[in-house]
């Protein structure tokens, strides 16, 4: 369902990921942990279009995505939860 191969992402000069690759499959559930600055934000910008890759391969329902504008992808399925704890009523 979701293929990452071997993405490069970069702020400005900055080489931010280096070589990360992740399959998620239909029906199942990532989880992306790791400490402050591995670069799981970056990853996740970069799946959803706020920072794209400049090189490798992002696929989505077998689709290569990269490129695309945010709002494309999220028309897709492609979606972002902030990590607020306001998001989902407490009625």
């Amino acid at each position: 369902m979701l293929e990452v191969v071997d993405i490069h992402t970069y702020y400005g000069e900055t080489h931010v990921l280096q070589g990360v690759s992740l399959q998620v499959k239909e029906g199942t559930v990532v989880a992306l942990l790791g400490r402050n600055g591995m670069g799981k934000t970056t990853t996740i910008d970069s799946i959803i279009g706020f920072t794209p890759p400049r090189r490798g391969s992002i696929r989505f329902k077998r689709k290569e995505i990269v490129g695309l504008q945010s709002y494309k992808i999220a028309q897709m399925g492609v979606g972002l939860a902030p990590p607020k704890d306001d998001i989902f009523s407490r009625r």
